[in-house]
């Protein structure tokens, strides 16, 4: 897979590669089973090899990848259907059960904490590029997280996310315009200042699970577009 170089700043340089690699893992820029190199990673990187070796394994510890003795680290392979069945009613809990902590806070300040992230999705849309879309569709999700201060939560669900990478992509993939992803998000933070607890935290399980609530708001949206 041919890489170009890219130079990272050295303020927070492992979390800076940590982002890229693992945008690029859960949107397909890597093959599942394909050996991630230090070496060749460092270089791409213009960095050493210390900080390529703490992304990696931070990496395997959020199951994107897996690491063996004596092989390095591969791409993890992606679950089958029993796992995906499983996780995605995981992940919809995890979120919603984050929504019901923040709610009150986020309530009172009408949800304005979703704007940028919005406005960040519709450009990606616009551009056409749908890595950048899943990007943004990924900050979105952890934003919940963290806006309920559940910061000890985020590596559990960065591992379920990281699994269900395939799921997502594929779901991204089947759109027919992407600026599609930005209206069910619009939809989405919507049904949040509604005020309706219950009412939003339906919406966010069934979105999380590709259900009715996306199938709803992308007919919305054909209708108006």
């Amino acid at each position: 897979m041919a890489m170009t170089t890219t130079s990272i700043p050295v303020q927070n340089v492992s979390e800076q590669i940590a982002a890229q690699l693992r945008l690029e893992l859960m949107t397909g820029g890597f093959q599942p089973g394909e050996s991630l190199r230090e070496e060749a990673l460092a270089e791409r990187f213009g960095v050493s090899r210390h900080p390529i070796r703490k992304v990696l394994q931070q990496l395997v510890q959020d199951g994107f990848l897996v690491a063996k003795r004596n092989c390095g680290v591969r791409v993890a392979e992606p679950p089958g259907k029993h796992v995906c069945e499983l996780l995605s009613p995981m992940r919809a809990q995890m979120e919603t059960y984050a929504l019901r902590l923040a709610f009150e806070r986020l309530q009172a300040e009408n949800f304005r904490g979703f704007d940028p992230i919005l406005a960040r999705l519709r450009f990606a849309c616009e551009q056409g590029e749908a890595a950048a879309v899943w990007d943004r569709d990924f900050e979105f999700h952890k934003y919940l997280l963290e806006a309920a201060q559940l910061q000890d939560v985020i590596p559990i669900w960065l591992s379920i996310t990281s699994r269900l990478r395939d799921f997502h992509a594929t779901a991204i993939g089947r759109l027919d315009d992407l600026m599609s992803a930005h209206f069910v998000h619009l939809a989405l933070v919507e049904t949040f200042r509604s005020g309706d607890l219950e009412t939003a935290c339906t919406a966010l399980a069934e979105h999380v699970v590709n259900g009715q609530f996306n199938a709803d708001a992308q007919r919305r949206f054909k209708q108006c577009h």
